[in-house]
């Protein structure tokens, strides 16, 4: 079972299984940056509801997730999850040089947030599905096509 949380929190919805990448890509292919820039999906507990959880529990349910903001033609993916203990948050992109300062600001929000990514941390509603889909049935995403740059939630924020 699996909690998306749409528009910063606005919007939630229980999916109870996951059979086909469709189900990530209807709902990432509407982002346009304004009024649906966002989307993040948590796992709930394997054999819970997620309404019958203690707000303890959601709390650390939603410690670890994938999320992507922006629009269906260039949007951030980011994967949050436990090492050693700590949650760390991680941007998705694909394998590249990385020179200097990341250079592709990705608005969202109505441009009130943004996050500035590397090019090949920019993805299409297409590419992100099955990045989504990957994550919602292994756990994980393939780590031979993709990389993985830890970076602070602050990042998300303009100063």
């Amino acid at each position: 079972m699996f909690l998306f949380v749409s528009n910063g929190g606005k919007q939630k919805m229980i999916e109870h299984r996951i059979d086909a990448p469709w189900q990530f890509g209807q709902l990432l292919s509407r982002f346009d940056g304004l009024q649906r820039p966002a989307l993040t999906v948590s796992k709930v507990p394997e054999g819970r509801y997620y309404e019958d959880l203690s707000d303890d529990e959601k709390t650390a349910m939603s410690e670890s997730y994938i999320q992507a903001a922006g629009s269906a033609q260039a949007m951030s993916v980011e994967m949050r999850f436990p090492i050693d203990g700590v949650h760390r948050l991680f941007v998705v992109g694909r394998p590249g040089p990385r020179h200097g300062e990341p250079t592709v600001e990705i608005p969202f929000f109505s441009g009130k947030r943004s996050l500035t990514v590397y090019p090949e941390e920019v993805f299409t509603a297409d590419d992100a599905t099955q990045l989504f889909f990957d994550w919602a049935t292994t756990g994980d995403i393939d780590r031979t096509k993709h990389h993985l740059r830890e970076f602070d939630l602050d990042a998300f924020y303009r100063t």
